[in-house]
This record gives C-alpha cells, structure tokens and sequence, in this order.
C-alpha cells in the first residue's frame, strides 16, 4: 500500500515538473538552444568589444593565457554556453517566466566584466563600469527576445 501510494506521487511529480529528470531534445528544441545559444553570444560580444584589438587584451600579459587568440574569445563562448545551459535548463523544468530570461540575459552580458575582473593581471586597467552597463543594457534586450521567443511555446512530446 505504501510503496503504491509512493509510486503515485513520484509520477505525480514528474508529470507536474514536466516528465523525467533525463533531457530528451528533438530537432525543435535544438532549434530553440541555436537561437537562445546566439542570443546569448550577442549578449556577451557587445561588451567584450570594448577591449578590442590584440594591444587591449586583459590577459596579454597574463602566465596562464599563452594563445595567439584574443582572450574574449574564450569569455564570449564561456558567457554563451553558460547562459544557454541556464536557459535550457530553465525551460526544461518549466519555469518560464520573464525575469529568468532577463537573468540569464543579464548574466550573459556581465559575465565578461566579471571574468575579466577575477583573471586579469592586477597591472591591467579594464573599462569595468562601461562594460558592466553595456552588459546590463545588452542583457535587458536578449532577455526580453528570449523571452518572446521561449516564454508561450509549449514543450513537445518526446519519444
């Protein structure tokens, strides 16, 4: 009787929490994760551009960092990925509400403000202030398109 009246709630559980705990994507959710991925990457390039050109790179002098690449390189992709996997997570467990995608917007674009204020060499100036506003600015914007874009669409039916 008990083991029942468990098996029940967990099912209940899962059906309120939206099925499994495992991720099944099919071809439409890839296509959301591409365009929230992109989103993202925009959120995050606006303000890494203000340290542009190989002479402005936080991290040229830096021990750790020895690539021929410019550092915002690794941030954009570090902030994109970052982001998308809050996004995809907060639409895989069916919380949709604006203010997640504001955050995960917002969080994409200080995150290079951010990085770079932990990792740069302490001889290093970064224009934090016009990064952390632009990222903020940047964040507003991708949130509400991610918003419109993830907010009303209905979780398909995977197999």
């Amino acid at each position: 009787m008990a083991s029942g009246k468990l098996n029940s709630l967990s099912i209940e559980r899962a059906h309120r929490f939206g099925g499994p705990v495992s991720a099944m994507i099919n071809y439409n959710n890839y296509v959301y994760l591409r365009y929230a991925l992109l989103v993202n990457i925009i959120a995050a390039l606006v303000p890494s551009m203000t340290v542009k050109g190989r002479a402005n790179d936080p991290l040229l002098h830096s021990t750790w960092w020895t690539m021929d690449q410019h550092s915002a390189v690794l941030v954009v992709s570090f902030a994109a990925i970052f982001s998308s996997a809050l996004v995809f997570l907060a639409t895989r467990t069916g919380n949709r509400q604006w203010w997640i995608f504001f955050g995960c917007g917002i969080v994409a674009g200080v995150f290079p403000a951010t990085f770079y204020l932990a990792t740069a060499p302490d001889n290093v100036s970064v224009p934090l202030a016009e990064m952390y506003a632009d990222g903020t600015i940047c964040g507003v914007v991708a949130g509400a398109v991610l918003t419109l874009l993830l907010r009303n669409r209905k979780r398909s039916a995977t197999a």
